[in-house]
């Protein structure tokens, strides 16, 4: 459980909870991704009537990916939707493998906020 005093962004918020120190070990997080369709489970007229992008945006703070700047346990990662907290074990998955090409002995700390349109995700 954690409280912040409301602060404007991520950033402060960060500080006002975890410290100053931790916020000097994050780079900002600032993804653009286009997802496209695919077929896969759908009648054919819905994906023809459906094949537009979908843009997903996922911003937030991320650890350093060097020696050091990690956490030796993957206990401060952070994900939410659309500014909502929630459990994403695939996406905390695929960040830490990404990570540990990077960092081998650490885990990154996250605090990402995926922003999507969800009605853009329903067939």
């Amino acid at each position: 459980m954690f409280s912040t005093r409301g602060n404007p962004t991520t950033r402060e918020n960060i500080i006002n909870v975890f410290g100053a120190k931790t916020l000097t070990a994050l780079v900002p997080l600032d993804l653009k991704l286009e997802i496209i369709p695919t077929s896969g489970g759908h009648q054919r007229s819905q994906i023809e009537e459906d094949t537009s992008t979908k843009d997903v945006h996922v911003v937030g703070h991320i650890s350093r990916p060097v020696f050091g700047e990690g956490r030796q346990t993957p206990d401060r990662q952070m994900f939410f939707v659309n500014g909502r907290p929630c459990g994403l074990p695939q996406v905390s998955k695929a960040i830490n493998e990404v990570y540990k090409s990077f960092n081998v002995s650490q885990s990154p700390f996250i605090f990402a906020d995926i922003r999507l349109n969800t009605r853009k995700f329903h067939p």
